[in-house]
């Protein structure tokens, strides 16, 4: 949610960012979270990630979208 905040992106506002953490805190653990959090301040992360080679990444990237699909169902209105 903080992360979210303190983003340069114009749509932030408490309301979206609060619907994101909703959905964060059922679809990512407290550490895929501060990962997510990460990618928001620093978006190479996301990158770097998507393409790497190791299993561990690889299952985070998937979970890391499956949030993103829910938020984007969830909190657009």
């Amino acid at each position: 949610s903080r992360a979210c905040l303190a983003s340069e992106r114009n749509v932030s506002s408490h309301a979206l960012c609060g619907c994101l953490q909703q959905v964060a805190n059922r679809t990512l653990d407290i550490g895929e979270q501060r990962r997510a959090a990460k990618i928001i301040r620093k978006p190479q992360m996301a990158q770097d990630i998507k393409m790497s080679n190791s299993a561990s990444n690889e299952a985070f990237w998937q979970r890391y979208k499956n949030f993103g699909a829910h938020a984007a169902q969830t909190c657009s209105s």
